[in-house]
């Protein structure tokens, strides 16, 4: 444990725990998974209107939160999928490209925000080629429990 201040009036505390890899895979696996689709289009209301239909209130997904957004002069489509077993990514893919094409654009590169289980990696699916810099190591969950960083030294 140790104790430390790193402003004036707020204490911190660092406990390293040790817990096995796969102990702390299954605890996490369920966690939700966060996929970006950047759209080939800068209208940000053709994402809203995709995001409107791809929430689970109006598609009927399981445990999909959308909204439409606009990142870096690009209508976006960020994402949270609470349950990838009951709604895989590849079949929330297919209903947002089926969706985009409505609207007259589609999807045109990814990323997954945070960490994936690899139960969730459908490593054939488009989805999944549409990831731009994707590093599989550093994204992958079980890699990185298996290759965890460096405990960072007393300064």
């Amino acid at each position: 444990m140790r104790l430390g201040k790193t402003r004036p009036g707020v204490l911190t505390l660092a406990v390293r725990v040790s817990i096995p890899p796969r102990e702390l895979a299954r605890s996490v696996r369920a966690s939700s998974l966060s996929p970006i689709t950047y759209l080939d289009s800068t209208d940000v209301s053709v994402a809203r209107a995709i995001a409107r239909e791809i929430r689970a209130a109006a598609l009927g997904s399981k445990g999909v939160k959308a909204l439409g957004l606009t990142a870096h002069g690009r209508a976006q489509l960020s994402m949270s999928i609470t349950d990838f077993k009951a709604t895989p990514i590849s079949e929330v893919y297919k209903a947002v490209s089926k969706l985009a094409a409505r609207h007259k654009t589609g999807p045109a590169e990814g990323e997954v925000i945070g960490l994936i289980p690899e139960a969730a990696c459908e490593r054939e699916s488009e989805w999944m080629r549409q990831l731009t810099e994707f590093d599989p190591m550093a994204k992958i969950l079980e890699n990185r429990l298996a290759s965890p960083m460096a405990w960072p030294d007393k300064s």
